[in-house]
């Protein structure tokens, strides 16, 4: 996976998605993107959600976005599944579907904090770096698979233990609360992303593993 950090460039994207939403400025925007199936896990991230809620305790308050929709080859209406939970859960106020987006840069541009909430060896979902090129912290389960190696723990984000929404909710809010460390984390991830993830930096990668394969070094060729 590599990503055009071009293309996925903060400074070089409108927002559109507070002004859509009538989300005050002041407000925290917690986002998410992808398909929406079940072990996409998005009913931890609801969880998660009502744990950081009363954990957070700034002017403006939480705002949740999820971005996507359930493809039409999937069984069921997992996205119907989800709008009731949140119902259930009393988070309506809280919580913004925006359906189905073929873009999703001017979402991310205006999300404070990115959640990945898959609970399974996600392989290397590029929503993940997408986020990360827009400067975003992010939060994610440390299960096996791409997410971990994408996500810094610490650095570029934080990984909670896998499915541990009380841990979630809390990396959540603490974000939240913390302007300062959003920016550094946000900043680590565009420059990890430039460094690991970008077009040119697996290109080289790539090369690199062919000429290893073929018992020579760029150098020699």
């Amino acid at each position: 996976n590599g990503l055009d950090v071009d293309d996925y460039d903060p400074a070089k994207t409108e927002g559109g998605l507070r002004n859509a939403y009538d989300i005050p400025p002041e407000a925290v925007v917690v986002g998410s993107t992808g398909r929406i199936v079940p072990r996409k896990g998005y009913d931890l991230f609801i969880e998660a959600a009502a744990v950081a809620i009363k954990e957070y305790g700034g002017e403006g308050g939480l705002r949740f976005v999820i971005v996507g929709d359930t493809p039409y080859f999937f069984e069921g209406d997992h996205l119907s599944y989800l709008k009731k939970l949140v119902v259930e859960k009393g988070l309506e106020k809280h919580f913004i579907f925006t359906g189905y987006r073929d873009d999703v840069r001017p979402c991310l541009k205006d999300f404070d904090v990115f959640v990945i909430p898959s609970n399974y060896p996600d392989p290397f979902p590029r929503s993940v770096i997408e986020a990360m090129s827009f400067a975003l912290p992010v939060v994610a389960f440390k299960a096996a698979g791409g997410i971990v190696e994408a996500v810094d723990d610490g650095v570029t984000g934080i990984l909670c233990g896998p499915g541990n929404t009380g841990d979630m909710g809390k990396a959540i809010a603490g974000l939240a609360q913390d302007t300062a460390l959003r920016k550094s984390m946000g900043e680590a991830g565009r420059e990890r992303v430039i460094a690991k993830f970008s077009a040119e930096a697996v290109a080289r990668e790539v090369e690199k593993n062919i000429f290893l394969a073929l018992g020579e070094t760029p150098e020699k060729g």
